[in-house]
């Protein structure tokens, strides 16, 4: 009979070496935090991975656009639960020759910088031929949402350009058009660097609105597209009708349309450049726009609530 196997040597590992040039508290192996600050009457988590558009950020050197596109999203998706992020927690699996994961890092620690998050826990873990990292955002409840109803203001947040949940549709319209990644876009942008550009954050927008209680129901624009993500959060009973006539997709959306495909068409693929819709009382709809104006980030109407069910566009 064969003799049992021997169990493997366990191996000391480390973390990455270039953690600790990039974090103000390296993370150690295999070892968590607490959440630290406050408490708050209630906790919201969003978490987010390297996504879809790696091996494109890998190909084209620009993975710290991924690591801010990660907090971008994160936070947006504390937003829609009417929560402001407090901290992000890490989980990294790469080597000290990962210079995607190197990237990624550094573009969450720099989105994190930029909203004034704290690096509150996480794990890290050396390991060879593999890389993963991946951020949860803790944020603190601070208001209810709106239920939707008949005669509500759909109002559309403009975003940069695709997010990750529209890569694939993206990659599909190049080929169908035959396009060039490295043509330029205009303002100097090539194709491919579009796709790979981080999504807006709303977060300077939002929080005061938010802080003041002002009612609405905030929907981040993800898979399904503008109307898909719009339909399903809507409660039994409740559709909506959209006018994307007058919306003005930025880069490369129109380039990605240039066979004359209907934005009402892309929008039940694809975000359009919506990045978050906001559905506000219609009494209430001049003051957020005169309140995003301000900000230089103005809400464009583009519908209303209705009876029924199921969302129906025009344009």
């Amino acid at each position: 009979m064969a003799a049992p196997a021997r169990p493997a040597a366990a191996v000391a590992v480390r973390p990455p070496a270039w953690l600790g040039d990039l974090l103000p508290a390296p993370l150690q192996p295999g070892k968590a935090c607490l959440l630290a600050g406050e408490p708050v009457p209630s906790l919201a988590l969003a978490s987010r991975a390297i996504g879809r558009r790696r091996e494109l950020a890998r190909e084209r050197g620009l993975a710290v656009a991924l690591g801010i596109d990660m907090i971008h999203a994160a936070v947006d998706a504390l937003l829609a639960r009417m929560a402001l992020p407090r901290a992000v927690a890490l989980d990294v699996l790469a080597a000290d020759d990962s210079a995607l994961a190197e990237g990624v890092v550094a573009g969450i620690v720099r989105g994190g910088h930029a909203h004034d998050l704290e690096l509150a826990c996480g794990q890290a873990r050396a390991a060879t031929g593999l890389e993963h990292v991946a951020l949860t955002l803790a944020g603190g409840v601070i208001a209810h949402p709106m239920t939707p109803e008949p005669g509500n203001v759909v109002l559309a947040l403009r975003g940069h350009g695709p997010c990750d949940s529209d890569f694939e549709w993206t990659v599909e319209r190049q080929r169908q058009l035959g396009l060039d990644p490295e043509q330029s876009l205009p303002g100097g942008d090539r194709l491919a660097d579009a796709l790979l550009v981080p999504q807006a954050s709303f977060f300077s927008v939002l929080r005061d609105p938010l802080r003041q209680r002002w009612p609405a129901r905030l929907l981040v624009v993800a898979d399904g597209g503008l109307t898909g993500s719009l339909a399903a959060a809507l409660p039994a009973g409740v559709g909506a009708g959209l006018d994307l006539r007058a919306w003005r997709p930025p880069p490369p959306f129109p380039q990605l349309l240039a066979d004359g495909t209907r934005l009402s068409a892309a929008a039940a693929a694809c975000s359009v450049g919506c990045g978050m819709l906001a559905l506000v009382p219609e009494r209430d709809a001049d003051r957020w726009l005169g309140h995003t104006r301000a900000w230089n980030e103005p809400a464009e109407p583009i519908g209303r609530l209705t009876h029924g069910a199921g969302v129906e566009v025009v344009g």
